[in-house]
């Protein structure tokens, strides 16, 4: 559901099996205060373009990458 109406552009890339279920896991749960549509789409946006390069990152770094674009 989050992915559907919340971050279309990191689910679509979830579909695509260009990201990993545990990343978007991530991501998901920290955009999850997000409550203002606008920022989330800016967000969601950037997260699906950032989001290619943070395979090889371990987990805090790329929660530190996540939350930097929030």
């Amino acid at each position: 559901l989050a992915l559907r109406t919340r971050l279309p552009a990191v689910g679509a890339l979830l579909a695509a099996g260009r990201l990993s279920l545990r990343l978007v896991t991530t991501i998901i749960w920290h955009t999850e205060l997000i409550k203002d549509p606008a920022v989330l789409r800016v967000v969601d946006a950037a997260l699906a373009n950032d989001a290619l390069g943070y395979g090889p990152l371990t987990q805090p770094k790329t929660a530190k990458a996540i939350d930097a674009i929030i």
